[in-house]
């Protein structure tokens, strides 16, 4: 994908750290943005998993053990690749994928994630770390050559650089259809990294905790930037509060990338000790107003509201001081990207009007698929046409409103945004999370809710509440009450889901 006034950036052209590194810097001069810290070369950061740390030399070590053995087995110019758990194999894999001078795609640690064998090459090899020797099988019948790396031979004294790969394969959540796998150039996701750290005043140094998925887009861009801070990064999971909230105290950790979930989960939780969150907590989304006064009142640290995408990177965050922090929005437009609002790029809405979410940024997506085949983006001179609704307030901060098939019109004839009915549903007494889907039904099409909601909430409160919040005709058709909402291995709610909840005979 050229870039206006960069066409060197097409990943064909970048073959190792040192240009990836020279690439990204001339992005970075191109959008005017000061720099806050030196774009040295990129290191492996130690590494914080279930109580226990790694050494930089270690992870060092052992991926580069692992890049001479992916070249050995799937030769030096040939792409494999790489199946990533969120653990200290699964770094040093991701690590080793990234040091060789071809594109890596990057697949999940869990087997029943890993896309069709037809959206990548018939074939191609995949390397799984010692501890997922058991998916062998799996990876064949999907059409990969997979095999298994050797156990790691301990530290030693080898020189390792990460980052040489011309970009990364990633897939999209898939959380309204199939995954598509991605093609990211790295001088992209570079850039954008240090152009969102130096926003959100991150220093050389700091150290990144989060539990978002090493294999997922925002979890590439975490594990990047952690390499650029040369600070520490940590994995915490996303059920055990009491291991988030010992890692969150710890000294290494400036910067939390959570789920508001799981911000809510710690904004309840019973505490042993005087709790302590890094200075800077980012939630990949809008956080409601209770979620976010909650976790203040307990921390003292705002919650920030963030927002990207796996084919346009970050493109806002609300890095306002932090008596400032806006919750219900995702921030500001970062420096490089524009947003435009509305049915075209071109023609805008007002302020305060809800449109069609545009962005153009110069870290965008090279393309849907894996080197060389290359499908072209659906971009419209630059733009990306994104599937979410927002609008822009006064202060140029992004509320987001749904997507755009979150719209259903009614058998009344009606036009409701689901997003804005999830939003009423979520201010109910004793309703921590909301999904509002379409359904499709035999007189056409509704739309229902699933709920995640205190222990002692039932059905028939939510609905007599819901019945105040909202009018006769935005009332979900169908409800179903959980004690825990169906989510995606990187936290997203699992929409796909929610509709087999809706209509498998549940509550109604």
């Amino acid at each position: 994908m050229a870039v206006d006034g960069c066409d060197d950036v097409a990943p064909t052209t970048v073959t190792d750290g040192k240009s990836v590194t020279r690439l990204a810097a001339k992005l970075c001069l191109m959008i005017k943005t000061p720099a806050q810290f030196t774009m040295s070369s990129p290191t492996i950061p130690k590494f914080l998993a279930a109580g226990r740390w790694w050494s930089s030399d270690e992870l060092a070590s052992t991926a580069a053990g692992w890049r001479d053995a992916i070249d050995e087995q799937a030769g030096p110019g040939a792409i494999c690749a790489v199946a990533i758990p969120s653990t200290a194999e699964g770094l040093a894999l991701l690590a080793a994928g990234s040091g060789r001078r071809m594109a890596v795609p990057v697949l999940s640690g869990d087997p029943q994630s890993w896309p069709d064998h037809s959206e990548l090459l018939d074939g191609m090899p995949l390397a799984l770390v010692p501890d997922a020797a058991v998916h062998a099988d799996a990876a064949r019948r999907r059409g990969f050559a997979p095999f298994v790396l050797p156990a790691p031979a301990g530290v030693a004294a080898r020189p390792f650089e990460p980052l040489r790969t011309p970009g990364f394969v990633i897939h999209t959540s898939g959380s309204t259809g199939a995954p598509k796998p991605v093609y990211r150039p790295t001088a992209h996701i570079v850039a954008g990294a240090r152009v969102r750290a130096e926003a959100l005043g991150l220093r050389p140094g700091d150290g990144l905790v989060g539990g978002v998925p090493f294999s997922s887009g925002q979890g590439i861009v975490q594990v990047v930037t952690a390499m650029l801070l040369n600070g520490a990064l940590g994995m915490v999971g996303p059920v055990d509060y009491r291991e988030t909230l010992a890692a969150l105290a710890l000294p290494e950790f400036a910067c939390w990338r959570a789920t508001a979930h799981f911000a809510d989960v710690l904004g309840r939780c019973a505490l042993h000790s005087v709790p302590r969150a890094p200075r800077i907590c980012l939630i990949s989304s809008a956080v409601g107003e209770p979620v976010h006064r909650a976790f203040v009142s307990r921390f003292g640290v705002p919650l920030r509201g963030a927002y990207s995408s796996t084919e346009t990177g970050a493109v806002a965050v609300d890095a306002a001081p932090d008596a400032e922090v806006q919750p219900g929005t995702v921030g500001r437009p970062l420096p490089g990207v524009d947003v435009a609002l509305g049915d075209e790029p071109g023609v805008t809405v007002p302020t305060g009007v809800v449109g069609r979410v545009w962005v153009r940024s110069p870290w965008q997506m090279g393309g849907y698929g894996c080197p060389p085949h290359l499908a072209r983006p659906g971009d419209v001179d630059g733009w990306w046409p994104t599937r979410d609704l927002g609008a822009l307030d006064d202060a140029g901060r992004l509320r987001l409103a749904g997507r755009i098939d979150d719209c259903v019109r009614t058998r009344e004839g009606r036009l409701v945004n689901l997003e804005a009915v999830a939003e009423a549903l979520r201010n109910l007494d004793g309703v921590r999370a909301v999904v509002v889907v379409p359904i499709a039904g035999a007189v056409g099409t509704s739309f229902g809710a699933v709920l995640q909601g205190d222990a002692t909430l039932s059905l028939d409160a939510v609905r007599r509440a819901a019945g105040v919040a909202l009018p006769a005709w935005a009332l979900p058709r169908a409800m179903h009450l959980v004690p825990d909402l169906p989510r995606l291995s990187n936290g997203k709610p699992d929409r796909l889901a929610c509709v087999v909840l809706l209509t498998s005979g549940g509550q109604a």
